[in-house]
C-alpha cells in the first residue's frame, strides 16, 4: 500500500491513512477500473471515495451491485465455450501446488460440491439454527424426526 505521504509501505496504520495498493500493479488497477466503472455509474451508485467504510454504523452505504447476462451463443458454440473453460479449469487444478496444500480450489468450488452432495442425500442443518427453528415445529404442529430430538 501506499502511505499518506504517497510512499509504498506495508504498515497497515500507514495503508488506512493512505491507500490500497492495487493488486497486480497496472494490470489490477485496470481490471478494479473497470469493474468500478461498470458498479459506481452503470448502477447510479457510489464510486471510491464515495463508497465509504461497509462496516461503519450510521454512513449511508452505496455500494453497487452488477449481474451482467451473456448469451453464449453470440459468441460462437456453448457447448465449445464450456469445453474451453473446464479444459482451463482443469489446467489450473493441475497446476504445481505449495507442499501444505492438498490440491488446488478454483473460488466457489468447494460450496458448488458440497451443494451437489447435499443435494443427492440431505442438508445439513446447524444445531445452533435447529435450536432457532424447533419453536416454529412445535408452534405449528409440524412433526419433528427422531433424529433431532437431541439437538
Amino acid at each position: 500500500g501506499r502511505g499518506p505521504d504517497g510512499a509504498p509501505t506495508t504498515d497497515p496504520v500507514l495503508i488506512r491513512q493512505g491507500a490500497i495498493s492495487p493488486l497486480c500493479g497496472h494490470k489490477g488497477f485496470g481490471l478494479a477500473l473497470s469493474l468500478g466503472l461498470l458498479c459506481g455509474p452503470l448502477t447510479d451508485s457510489g464510486i471510491g471515495p464515495e463508497l465509504g467504510g461497509w462496516q461503519a454504523s450510521g454512513e449511508t452505504h452505496t455500494q453497487g451491485h452488477l449481474f451482467i447476462a451473456i448469451n453464449l451463443q453470440a459468441f460462437g458454440s456453448p457447448a465449445r465455450i464450456s469445453s474451453r473453460a473446464t479444459w482451463y479449469l482443469d489446467l489450473l487444478r493441475s497446476s504445481a501446488r505449495a507442499l501444505d496444500m492438498d490440491g488446488i480450489r478454483i473460488p466457489g468450488e468447494r460450496a458448488f460440491q458440497r451443494r451437489r452432495q447435499q443435494l443427492g442425500s440431505s442438508v445439513e442443518v446447524l444445531a445452533a439454527s435447529w435450536t432457532n427453528l424447533r419453536p416454529f415445529a412445535d408452534k405449528y404442529g409440524i412433526e419433528v424426526p427422531a433424529e433431532f430430538h437431541g439437538i
